[in-house]
């Protein structure tokens, strides 16, 4: 059955707001995109389930976005929805069924955990990339239940690389792994902040 609404998780750099084109494009999805959004907290110095590695290092005087992504990420999976989406703030969607069209490709492809829409100056490798920017994600449920956002700020790798190794490490429950994917060469908008 599918959702007649998505969840997106949005996180808030310190003091950064929404640019008017970007709700814009949200606000105007051919399917309701219901916005779950959180700043930086100040008064959230760990998040449930963190690793001990994480709480050691870090900073109590600014949260990083990871942090943020960790606590929608504890929200979200509160929902029975299926799938959830993951937009950065200064994301343009290309269309008004980009979401859609992300929502009817992992209904058809089970074995994707995680589905991209391209927000960099690179040529797509659809199946199978090493790195796929988290800017524009859809998540399973599941997967998400199972991860956790890294900061590469503590650990000098890409958060988004290291993303996508996590996931190709959980075991399908039919055999083999979970795959990560770009939708298609689609390609969308960032504005500068």
């Amino acid at each position: 059955m599918r959702q007649d609404h998505i969840v997106c998780m949005m996180p808030f750099a310190d003091g950064y707001k929404l640019h008017s084109e970007s709700f814009r494009s949200i606000a105007q999805q051919t399917i309701d995109v219901h916005l779950m959004p959180i700043t930086r907290p100040k008064d959230h110095f760990t998040f449930g389930k963190m690793p001990q590695v994480f709480v050691k290092k870090i900073r109590t005087e600014r949260k990083g976005i990871s942090t943020c992504r960790n606590i929608l990420r504890e929200l979200a999976l509160e929902l029975e929805d299926e799938f959830i989406l993951h937009v950065d703030t200064d994301v343009v969607l290309a269309s008004d069924h980009d979401v859609e069209d992300m929502l009817q490709f992992m209904e058809e492809n089970p074995r994707v955990a995680v589905l991209g829409l391209n927000t960099k100056n690179f040529e797509v490798k659809k199946l199978d990339p090493p790195h796929i920017p988290m800017a524009c994600l859809m998540f399973r449920r599941g997967i998400l239940g199972q991860i956790i956002f890294h900061n590469s700020k503590y650990f000098r790798k890409c958060n988004c690389q290291m993303l996508c190794q996590d996931v190709r490490k959980i075991d399908h429950p039919d055999g083999g792994k979970w795959e990560v994917r770009y939708l298609d060469d689609r390609h969308l908008k960032e504005i500068g902040r």
